[in-house]
């Protein structure tokens, strides 16, 4: 009775190790067919065959095992199953390990709400079933047993475990916690104040929520939450919508025209994920989402202080957004690539120049711009070589306008100088802004491009005009004073040059250099730590404190105004540091969360000025 006993537990476990086996390959199968596809290639349709051939194998050596009869023994039988088992198991690892890529990890593809996770779900539970399926078959098919009775109930045992296995690893994928709403695309775009005299609303930060930054765009302003981000009017401060997975952290981007929005997502355990999550900024509607490469460095986006936006030590694969288009740099020499922001589609490919480095890049509207150091002599791909090699020559600077859609050359600049490291950026103006009622129009925007040493990080450069590509300012010391201090904003037919220490203020300067305003401000007026925001014809300062707002407008014929927050702030318990955006609407002033990412969320809040 014992051995008969033994032999029936054996059977089952045959069985149920068949099952698991085989629906667990077939799952996994499935899940690497349906899931992201490579191009298909010889050595791929070979291991697509074996895998079926091994499978239809197995599932034909079990019938016929199951059909023998009771008085004979199954080992040969057995065997044959344990054999087609392992041909099947070992050619579902090798194709699970080719068509996963590197950079595609299974589990950094979990937690995601979208066909490729459940995918990868139901390919790594299969595959998990089926390595445990083939160890029982292993296992009991090396028993002497008898088949047929407890065949199908193992058989059937195997099947519904594999199921259930996977249906939870699926379940578990989808359900993660997204808060998504939407709303109705805002009507008439409303004008930027040039001026503010009370606080008109306030908005706190729910509990679980940090305030990280504030981007003005034409619909309002959206608020970096660490986790997603969540849509302001700011002419009402009532919240729009908002994308947020609590839990995880985001990186933020706005597109320059403001109209897009672009999250990347990584967990603290699981490092980087590769896929991204494109929004409209008005309605907060989903337009895409798609995997990228690992590694990739996504572009914070304008600060608005005219700040360098790529590190020219960190340009090689840095990708920088042009409205529908995200433009990536495939080599250091400038070779580019530009995707659809919304389904990540090839648009077109620009090779790149042997004698030239990529230094920086930037965009605004459709357009987008790239700044290179050519010289003789800088084929090698040693950088200390080449460092050397244009400490002693003099280098070409070229600046070159592409249309970002479809990567044609508008316009190109280029100008001998022994200054390399030319950085293109457009200083002081939120260029998601640019053609909004009251703040400047495209027409205005100057773009400036600004040259520096390696040795003495001394500074030169021109400005020129974004659209034509003329040169408005050939030299651009001389344009901003000589002093070295930086040009905090540029529109029009004028500069901002920035002051430092006890002169600390600000000076309105024409493009010929001449000054036409000086404006004294408390403090440092550098702008470094977003103190400053330009208004249509007025200047804002928040004070160091937080205390206060203080409006100075460029005209002598208008009075200055100001706002105090002490009673706000203090109401609150809020403490800085603070920042301050121009916005449609309102002049916004908000408390900047911590951005160490080992923290906590700190809250916020945010104060609409008009």
């Amino acid at each position: 009775m014992t051995e008969q006993h033994n032999r029936a537990g054996y059977r089952f476990l045959l069985w149920c190790g068949t099952g698991m086996a085989s629906t667990g390959l077939l799952l996994a199968s499935a899940g690497l067919f349906s899931g992201r596809r490579r191009e298909p290639e010889v050595w791929s349709f070979v291991l697509w065959g074996v895998l079926g051939v091994a499978v239809v194998g197995l599932l034909i050596s079990a019938y016929t095992l199951s059909r023998k009869r009771e008085g004979r023994e199954a080992v040969p039988q057995a065997g044959v199953v344990r054999r087609w088992a392992s041909l099947a198991f070992l050619s579902s690892v090798v194709l699970c390990l080719v068509k996963f890529p590197s950079e595609s990890f299974w589990w950094t593809r979990f937690g995601f709400v979208d066909p490729e996770a459940l995918f990868a779900s139901v390919t790594w539970m299969g595959m998990v079933a089926a390595t445990l399926g083939f160890l029982l078959i292993l296992v009991a098919g090396a028993q002497k047993i008898r088949p047929w009775r407890q065949s199908l109930t193992g058989l059937a045992s195997g099947v519904v475990a594999t199921a259930v296995a996977a249906a939870g690893g699926a379940v578990g994928t989808v359900y993660e916690k997204v808060e998504h709403t939407t709303a109705e695309a805002a009507g008439d775009p409303v004008a930027v104040p040039a001026s503010a005299e009370r606080v008109d609303w306030v908005w706190e930060a729910p509990e679980d929520v940090a305030v990280h930054d504030v981007h003005p765009v034409p619909s309002g302003a959206l608020v970096d939450a660490g986790d997603g981000v969540i849509s302001l009017d700011t002419a009402t401060g009532e919240e729009r919508w908002r994308y947020r997975r609590p839990g995880q952290i985001a990186r933020f981007a706005v597109t320059p025209d403001g109209q897009n929005v672009v999250l990347s997502y990584f967990k603290k355990e699981r490092g980087f994920q590769t896929r991204r999550f494109v929004l409209d900024t008005q309605s907060g509607r989903l337009l895409g989402n798609y995997d990228i490469g690992v590694g990739i460095y996504q572009e914070a986006g304008d600060n608005g202080q005219g700040g360098p936006e790529l590190d020219y030590r960190q340009v090689q694969g840095v990708e920088t957004l042009v409205s529908r288009v995200r433009v990536i740099s495939d080599d250091e020499r400038g070779g580019l690539s530009a995707h659809d922001l919304t389904d990540n589609s090839l648009l077109w490919a620009r090779e790149s120049d042997p004698q030239c480095v990529e230094q920086s890049r930037s965009a605004l509207g459709d357009l987008l711009f790239q700044a290179v150091t050519c010289a003789d002599g800088l084929e090698t791909d040693s950088v200390r070589e080449r460092t050397e090699h244009l400490d002693l020559t003099e280098a070409e600077t070229r600046v070159v306008a592409l249309d970002a859609l479809t990567g044609e050359e508008v316009w190109r600049q280029s100008w001998k100088t022994r200054s390399f490291y030319p950085r293109v950026f457009f200083p002081g103006i939120r260029r998601s802004l640019v053609g909004l009622p009251g703040y400047q129009s495209p027409g205005e925007s100057l773009l400036v491009v600004e040259n520096t040493t390696r040795n003495s990080w001394e500074t030169s450069g021109k400005i020129l005009d974004p659209q034509s590509g003329e040169v408005l300012v050939d030299e651009l010391g001389h344009a901003s004073g000589d002093s070295g201090n930086p040009i905090l904003h540029a529109s029009g037919d004028s500069l901002v040059v920035g002051g430092e220490g006890a002169s600390s203020g600000v000076e309105m300067r024409s493009l010929d250099g001449d000054t036409q305003r000086s404006l004294a401000l408390p403090g440092p007026a550098a702008g470094g730590e977003a103190e400053i925001a330009f208004l249509p014809g007025a200047v804002a300062w928040l004070s160091a404190e937080g205390g206060a707002v203080h409006i100075t407008p460029w005209s002598e014929e208008e009075e200055a105004s100001s706002v105090d927050l002490h009673s706000w702030l203090e109401e609150r318990g809020v403490t800085g540091p603070f920042g301050i955006r121009p916005a449609p609407g309102s002049l916004v002033v908000y408390t900047r969360s911590s951005e160490q990412e080992e923290e906590e969320p700190e809250g916020g809040v945010i104060l609409g000025l008009s």
